[in-house]
């Protein structure tokens, strides 16, 4: 299923090869999400204004493979990396911090 996130209109998308070409028309960059209802998994990507969005996907794991036309996604993606980098610091430091015995602010 397929579901525009700011009208919430639900769509089925065929693919061809593991990929489906979604043809829209758009005024502005607008969410979707990609879900599969059992067993339940989903994710998100974004559609631009005049381009032709390709997506390829892992269909067993439903994930995102590659998305062509979608200089939003590619954002998306990007910043979804960086918080992940952050997060992940942030654990190892609360981890070190939190070890008996050590004065880490001497």
């Amino acid at each position: 299923l397929l579901q525009n996130i700011q009208s919430l209109k639900i769509d089925t998308v065929q693919f061809i090869n593991g990929k489906a070409i979604i043809k829209t028309k758009l005024t502005e960059v607008t969410p979707f999400a990609f879900a599969r209802p059992t067993p339940q998994a989903f994710f998100l990507f974004f559609a631009d204004p005049n381009k032709n969005t390709t997506i390829q996907i892992d269909g067993k794991n439903v994930k995102l493979n590659a998305i062509e036309g979608s200089p939003s996604t590619d954002k998306y993606l990007q910043f979804q990396k960086d918080q992940s980098i952050l997060q992940q610091t942030a654990q190892a430091l609360q981890q070190e911090y939190a070890k008996p015995n050590i004065n880490k602010e001497a």
